[in-house]
C-alpha cells in the first residue's frame, strides 16, 4: 500500500513537473517574441544574459538559504540534498495558483525522509522572510526617496508588516507554544527552537534582500543601456524600491503563477514616468524572460547533481 501511495506521488510530481515545464516554454517563447518584435537600440544580448547571470546567482543563494534554514532544523540533511529538493521544486511556482513549489517541497522532502512537520516550518519561515525582507527594504527605500502618492498606502501597508514581523520573530518560541496548546499536530513545533533565533533567519533575509537590491541595479543598468536615465545612488535606489513593491504585491496576489502579469503591470505603471512608455514595456519583458531563464537554469542544474537514493544517514549508535 505504502509503495503505491509513492508511486502516486512520484507520477503527480512528473505530471506537475511537466506542466510547469511546458507552461514555461510558452511563456518564454510569447515574450521572446514580444521583446523581438519591439525596435531596441543595442543588441538583446546586453540585456538579457546580465539578467539572467544575475537570476541565476539570486536563485542559486537562495537554495542555498532554504539549506541553511532545513540544516538548522534537521541536522542530518546536507547540501547536496537539500539543493536538489530546491532546484527540482523551484520551477513549480509557475503552475497557477503559485504555491505548487512549497508542495513539490513537501513530496521531495519527505521522499528524503525529512518529516513533514521540519518541511512545513521551513517553507513558512521562506514565505515570512520573503515578505518581511521586502517589505523592510521598501520602507527603507522610500523613507530616503520621494515616493508616488498612490503608493504610500502599499508602504504603510508595508510597514505594518514589517512591525507585526519583528514581533512574530522575537516572540516567535510563545506564539508556538500558543498555537501548539490548540492541537495535537502544532505539538512538534515547540521542539523547532532554532525559530526566533538570530543565527536561523539572519541569513535568509540578507539574501531575500540581496536579490531585491541586485535586480533594481540590474533595471538601472537596463535604463542606462536603453539611455533613459544616468546610473546614480538616487535612481539605483528608486528602482530597488519600484520593483520591491512590483514582486512583493505578485508573490502575495493568489493564483498568479510566478508573480507574472501582476508584476509586470506594475513595473509598468511606475517605470513609465521614468523611463517612458516604451521603455518600461522593455524593461519588464526583459526582467520576466531573465528571470524565467534563471528558473531553468536553476531547474537544470539538478540533474548535475546525483539524484539522492540512500539520502538521510541514519544516526550512528554511540
Amino acid at each position: 500500500m505504502k509503495r503505491s501511495y509513492q508511486a502516486i506521488l512520484k507520477v503527480s510530481g512528473l505530471i506537475a513537473s511537466t506542466i510547469a515545464i511546458v507552461y514555461v516554454f510558452l511563456i518564454m517563447h510569447s515574450q521572446w517574441r514580444q521583446i523581438s518584435q519591439l525596435s531596441l537600440p543595442l543588441p538583446l544580448s546586453s540585456i538579457v544574459l546580465p539578467g539572467v547571470c544575475i537570476y541565476s546567482l539570486s536563485f542559486y543563494l537562495m537554495g542555498i538559504a532554504w539549506h541553511h534554514m532545513l540544516s538548522r532544523l534537521y541536522p542530518k540533511v546536507t547540501l547536496p540534498v537539500s539543493f536538489w529538493i530546491f532546484s527540482r521544486t523551484q520551477i513549480g511556482k509557475y503552475l497557477p495558483g503559485n504555491l505548487f513549489h512549497y508542495a513539490g517541497r513537501q513530496l521531495l522532502g519527505n521522499m528524503c525522509g525529512i518529516p513533514h512537520h521540519i518541511l512545513g516550518a521551513v517553507s513558512t519561515s521562506e514565505i515570512f522572510f520573503q515578505v518581511f525582507s521586502s517589505s523592510m527594504v521598501a520602507c527603507l527605500g522610500a523613507i530616503v526617496m520621494p515616493i508616488e502618492p498612490e503608493y504610500r498606502i502599499i508602504l504603510l501597508i508595508g510597514a505594518g508588516l514589517v512591525f507585526l514581523f519583528l514581533i512574530l520573530i522575537l516572540y516567535a518560541q510563545r506564539i508556538l507554544k500558543w498555537a501548539a496548546s490548540f492541537s495535537l499536530r502544532l505539538k512538534d513545533l515547540i521542539n523547532i527552537r532554532q525559530v526566533g533565533r538570530a543565527r536561523y533567519y539572519l541569513f535568509p533575509l540578507s539574501v531575500y534582500c540581496l536579490h531585491l537590491i541586485l535586480i533594481g541595479l540590474l533595471i538601472g543598468y537596463i535604463s542606462c543601456r536603453l539611455g533613459s536615465v544616468y546610473f546614480s545612488f538616487v535612481s539605483s535606489l528608486q528602482f530597488i524600491v519600484i520593483y520591491t513593491i512590483s514582486w512583493t504585491m505578485g508573490f502575495v496576489t493568489p493564483g498568479s503563477p510566478g508573480g507574472i502579469g501582476v508584476r509586470e503591470a506594475l513595473l509598468v505603471t511606475q517605470l513609465s514616468p521614468i523611463l517612458g512608455s516604451l521603455n518600461a514595456v522593455i524593461v519588464a519583458l526583459c526582467l520576466r524572460f531573465a528571470a524565467i531563464l534563471g528558473d531553468a537554469v536553476l531547474f537544470l542544474t539538478s540533474y548535475w547533481i546525483p539524484k539522492p537514493i540512500h539520502i538521510i544517514e541514519k544516526k550512528k549508535k554511540p
